[in-house]
């Protein structure tokens, strides 16, 4: 970001044509699509001087070490700890994945560009493996630390041979039938190369020798990725001869107890579990592709066999054969072979949990429904009457999901327009607008065919909204969609009009539960045109002369963005009062690491005591700016506008889950003051949403939302009853 306010400069000719707010800056003489001119003092630091920047790949993977120092947190619950080393491991293979796999790519083309901190790729990849070796130590002895603590709680991970007989011999009846039927060993020699394995799968690499040589051989069974890895077992007792509340048995090593019934000829002079990360990346030629989602199926189907970026290996796999693995999957032994002790690829252990376990995890919390939504007879009468933003976990996604399943159902409604980033697995919010084409509206969908991880679930939902009916775009060449909007149409009074939703997150009802986000109602008519333009925008290139209130990348925001600051700047030099608050996921990590990811964008500028305050899709990096479409709102309702600064301010001031940037890119956990009462910003937002509740319940005979319109009161206590119906219509269209 700081290299884009140093190096700004229009996009070239042939961009997409999205043209840049023609809103004037206050305070700001600089021409839209300039960047704003600052006054310079002579004596200013050279901020192109490597020595102010931090890396990226190395700053990320201090925002990992944060979330493996909640794993080491005596203060957190321990199936919590367990979830947060499930993250870690995920987070590490998306890394290698993408950024790692990006950097060997760059090799590969022998291009080896440095950035603004001044790193050659091989620098990077070379300290990235450092510090990847050091995290992965590190959470070796924070295991070994927890697993204990586990088994006193009664979650027990034990081998086989850990067994009583009765359980052990249930155990092998289940490899026979269920197992090993699916196993194809392979050994490797002359007429079987090495096989091809799947990222991240598990594999066992043996050993052996054969009868009546002395050479040794080795083979390669993969652990079946369809099967359960945790398989849970009974007859075990804790330490303290309590049975246990849960015990499991690893796959792998219910393999490995069988390997002589795999490999019946050979002697087995040893095995470990290996697993192979890969690049799983797409590139697909946009311009070429006559077909983008034919292309980028196909894509798909290659890139399980991507070029190998890491290896990970568990037991003591003797050097030779560890050498032939590395030569055959033509890696660098030192660089990019990570020894794991304990429990390889922890992400399967996200899922452990149960309610007789509740003591072991977090305070139970469910989202709430919250006023002026709850309970609203109709929504629409609500938001022509004031706007409403939602906190997300905090507050309910439902209202957004029943927003769109009420618009389906709503005659008055002629079209709905909704971007598709991440919709997630059996998303309510694609089967809502599956539903609304077949009840005969007008549906446009830009669905994101290029959401990284979410291809595959993406060309399902673009399927399905087509065969209903639905207008299905796939955004604008070379960009990605990721401005989250939605657009319903509603006839009212003889006339046409527009009621808009604009969040920070996607339209993902699991996500949602997980991710700090948030999200605006509103159906005040400049935005409305704006967000209305947008979709003109995507669906025909047709970009509007001017936008109203919304900046949109690539060439608007940037622009904004820039101009902002440096207007804070000009305040801050006048004496006036400046600040700025950015909230985003990069520019810097997340400081606060949680129960929820945080994930929501928010910004306050100061702007000389007259607040102004966004919300957007956006992060401030370079491809939010110039290669993606993405929208940035401003709160123009002062109480939304004073409820978000706080939410901010609350956020700062958390002494709990804070963490302070060094100067060296480290991080240091803020702590509480003496004396000071301590503060949990996440913790704080779930009380005031229970406390918002509460209130409203309280006075809930008189706090209904009234309202004076041409919607007579028969019609509203019906739309009153159907919400029930219209509950029930959902939940049984989920079912098919």
């Amino acid at each position: 970001m700081i290299e884009d306010i140093l190096a700004a400069s229009p996009l070239p000719s042939d961009s997409p044509l999205i043209a840049p707010s023609t809103r004037p800056l206050a305070s700001v003489p600089a021409a839209v699509g300039s960047t704003p001119a600052l006054p310079v003092p002579s004596d200013s630091p050279d901020l192109r001087s490597h020595e102010w920047y931090l890396n990226r790949e190395l700053s990320w993977l201090e925002f990992n070490a944060r979330v493996l120092a909640e794993a080491d947190s005596e203060a957190v619950p321990v199936l919590e700890r367990l979830k947060f080393h499930a993250i870690v491991s995920g987070n590490l293979d998306e890394f290698f994945m993408v950024r790692v796999a990006g950097l060997k790519q760059q090799l590969t083309g022998e291009v080896d560009e440095m950035g603004p901190d001044g790193m050659t790729v091989n620098e990077q990849l070379a300290a990235i493996s450092s510090r990847v070796h050091a995290l992965i130590a590190t959470q070796s002895r924070s295991l070994a630390i927890l697993l204990p603590k586990l088994a006193d709680a009664g979650i027990l991970f034990v081998r086989p041979a850990d067994l009583s007989t009765e359980s052990l011999a249930e155990l092998d009846a289940r490899f026979h039938n269920e197992v090993f039927p699916i196993l194809t060993p392979i050994a490797i020699d002359p007429g079987h190369p090495f096989p091809q394995v799947r990222n991240k799968s598990l594999n066992l690499g043996v050993m052996f020798t054969r009868e009546g040589t002395s050479e040794q051989g080795f083979g390669v069974v993969q652990v079946p990725s369809m099967l359960p890895r945790l398989l849970a077992v009974g007859g075990v007792h804790t330490r303290g001869q309590t049975p246990a509340t849960r015990a499991f048995v690893l796959l792998e090593d219910l393999v490995a107890r069988h390997v002589s019934t795999i490999f019946p000829d050979a002697r087995i002079k040893g095995l470990y579990v290996f697993r192979v990360t890969r690049n799983f990346d797409i590139e697909v030629d946009e311009e070429e592709a006559e077909d983008l989602l034919q292309s980028i199926q196909q894509e798909l189907r290659k890139r399980e066999r991507g070029n190998a970026v890491r290896l990970e290996v568990s037991g003591d796999p003797p050097p030779g054969s560890l050498a032939k693995l590395v030569k055959a999957l033509k890696l660098d032994p030192d660089k990019d072979v990570y020894a794991v002790g304990g429990l390889p690829n922890l992400a399967d252990f996200m899922g452990i949990s149960r309610e007789d376990m509740r003591p072991l995890r977090d305070e139970p919390f469910m989202p709430h429904a919250v006023p002026p939504l709850r309970d609203a007879g109709d929504v629409f009468a609500v938001l022509r009457e004031q706007d409403v933003l939602l906190h997300h976990p905090y507050e309910s996604f439902d209202a957004v999901v029943d927003m769109v399943w009420r618009a389906a159902d709503d005659p008055d409604v002629l079209a709905i327009k909704q971007t598709l980033y991440r919709a997630g697995g059996d998303s309510p919010i694609v089967k809502a607008l599956v539903r609304a084409a077949e009840n005969g509206k007008q549906v446009t969908a830009i669905v994101e065919l290029k959401a990284r991880f979410d291809e595959e679930s993406n060309i399902v939902w673009a399927r399905m909204l087509e065969q209903a009916g639905a207008l299905v775009v796939y955004g604008v060449l070379h960009l990605k969609t990721h401005a989250k909007c939605l657009l319903i149409v509603r006839r009212e009074k003889g006339k046409l009009r527009r009621y808009a939703h604009v969040s920070t997150g996607n339209y993902n009802p699991t996500t949602a539960r997980l991710y700090t986000d948030l999200s605006l109602f509103t159906a005040r008519a400049d935005i409305c045109e704006d967000v209305s333009s947008l979709f003109n925008l995507l669906t025909g290139y047709s970009a509007p002369p001017r936008w109203n209130k919304l900046d949109v990348a690539p060439r608007g925001l940037h622009e904004r963005v820039l101009g902002l600051i440096a207007r804070e700047a000009q305040h801050a030099r006048a004496g006036r009062p400046a600040r700025i608050v950015a909230k985003m996921n990069a520019l810097v990590d997340q400081p606060v690491i949680d129960r929820f990811l945080e994930h929501g964008r928010a910004f306050h500028f100061a702007n000389g005591g007259k607040d102004e305050v966004y919300i957007a899709s956006a992060d401030w990096m370079p491809r939010n700016f110039h290669r993606r479409v993405e929208a940035m709102i401003p709160i123009e309702d002062p109480l939304i506008r004073a409820r978000l600064i706080e939410i901010l301010q609350l956020q700062i001031d958390d002494d709990v889950k804070n963490w302070t940037l060094r100067r060296d890119g480290t991080y240091e956990r803020v702590v509480p003051k003496p004396g000071a009462v301590p503060l949990r910003s996440q913790a704080r937002f779930i009380e005031m949403t229970r406390d918002r509740v509460k209130i409203f319940e309280a006075a809930a005979p008189s706090a209904r939302f009234h309202h004076n319109d041409s919607f007579s009161s028969d019609r509203t206590k019906a739309e009153g009853k159907g919400a029930d119906a219209r509950r029930r219509r959902r939940e049984g269209h989920l079912k098919k």
